[in-house]
């Protein structure tokens, strides 16, 4: 699940061919950091007994979704 950062502090992504600012990021602190944290630890239990089938089907899917991203 993406959440907004807890840190709004942001930062431009500079294409360096072009000196041009081509995104912007979140930096993510400590406090974000601790929260990943904690959200990956609540969610293992549940994730580990899926079957490996449905993990491998579930990063292709991430894998096609990333792939459309990188398309446009």
């Amino acid at each position: 699940k993406w959440v907004d950062p807890i840190n709004a502090e942001e930062m431009n992504v500079i294409n360096p061919a072009t000196e041009e600012a081509v995104a912007v990021v979140a930096l993510g602190g400590a406090d974000d950091v601790d929260a990943a944290v904690q959200a990956a630890r609540e969610a293992f239990d549940s994730f580990s007994s899926t079957s490996r089938d449905y993990r491998i089907e579930l990063l292709q899917e991430i894998e096609k979704a990333l792939w459309i991203i990188h398309i446009h």
